[in-house]
């Protein structure tokens, strides 16, 4: 099943954070592991808090829209230490997070022109409104179809519609496309739903709903894509 997978696949559709900056990492964890290296004594639970409280002000503020990779990051960060009263620079954790992102998404950047020879290519993402602006800094919006950012068109995943809406600009079928991303809820279940196949970035700390369905492939290196195609 394996081998014909991307038999008769016309369009590939990825996600961005945890999938295209990363290898299957929710940025949660990902900034938890930094700020235990870093000797920032601060538990899951109130940095998951902060977190979100960080994300949900990036979602709200215009200004956001027209941030770079490093801006975004630095302006993230410094919302998560104003929450947790945090005193200490943030580019103690800012700028490991920053150069950790740029790794994946250069090394990435040649599997998308690869790609981009076959295929149509997408990039579906809730994120805050300035991923095109991101990926044009970055230099893959030369490879990408349609970049579709949930603040931007008002839809988040797991809504379906954000999906269907990728595909009727590219004026591709479910049946002819496969999603690539690292979140089983937000990916994974809703593709699946509307007929799409779908790769799993599973990440070392893997989130599976109860009852989910299987996924048509597993890979925990993005560049596994490679050995498929």
């Amino acid at each position: 099943m394996v081998l014909s997978l991307f038999n008769n696949i016309k369009a590939i559709l990825f996600d961005f954070g945890g999938t295209l900056d990363s290898d299957g990492g929710h940025w949660l964890d990902r900034f938890y592991d930094i700020y235990v290296k870093e000797g920032l004594a601060v538990p899951f639970e109130k940095l998951k808090d902060a977190f979100y409280w960080a994300d949900e002000i990036c979602c709200n503020k215009p200004e956001v829209n027209s941030f770079g990779l490093k801006s975004l990051i630095d302006y993230h960060v410094k919302l998560q230490f104003d929450r947790l009263g945090l005193k200490q620079s943030i580019s103690s954790v800012a700028n490991p997070f920053y150069k950790s992102m740029l790794y994946y998404l250069k090394r990435n950047f040649n599997l998308l022109k690869k790609l981009r020879s076959f295929y149509k290519l997408c990039i579906v993402s809730n994120f805050y409104g300035n991923l095109p602006v991101i990926c044009e800094d970055i230099g893959i919006s030369r490879f990408v179809d349609v970049i579709l950012d949930s603040e931007r068109i008002g839809l988040r995943k797991p809504d379906t519609r954000i999906f269907k809406k990728a595909l009727d600009l590219i004026e591709e079928v479910p049946e002819k496309a496969v999603f690539v991303g690292d979140s089983y809820e937000r990916d994974m279940i809703p593709c699946k739903s509307i007929g799409m196949k779908v790769v799993w970035l599973k990440g070392t700390r893997p989130r599976v709903p109860k009852d989910a369905p299987r996924v048509d492939l597993e890979i925990t290196n993005l560049m596994q894509l490679n050995s498929f195609l």
